[in-house]
């Protein structure tokens, strides 16, 4: 869980200063109440409900690196709140979406570009 923490940490800290559309800020809004705001017990209900509004974003914006790299984080927090072996299929969507957004734009992630393959 803690490796899964620092990826967020890492992805989500490189695009800080990137244009965010009105519908990525929405997404953060929603992940950040139910983090926060919403009781334990509540929370996988309502991630479960926020990955649905998420995967739409990404279908209607495609090639938003925003937009999913937020998919993945919300993905990766949903199976920190499911747990155990039923979450595992969120942690490799959430991996496949960080992926997707390197692969759309690496030079995003500076460290890729400081240090190629």
């Amino acid at each position: 869980m803690k490796k899964i923490i620092f990826i967020i940490l890492l992805l989500s800290s490189s695009f800080v200063f990137a244009e965010i559309s009105d519908e990525v800020k929405q997404l953060q809004y929603e992940w950040a109440e139910i983090k926060y705001s919403t009781p334990e017990k509540e929370q996988e209900k309502k991630y479960e409900s926020l990955v649905k509004t998420a995967e739409a974003l990404v279908a209607k914006l495609p090639n938003d690196v925003n937009a999913i790299i937020w998919e993945g984080i919300i993905r990766s927090t949903y199976a920190g709140a499911k747990g155990g072996l039923s979450a595992l299929g969120q942690v490799k969507k959430a991996k496949a979406s960080f992926e997707h957004a390197i692969e759309i734009n690496p030079c995003r992630f500076k460290w890729i570009c400081i240090y190629p393959a």
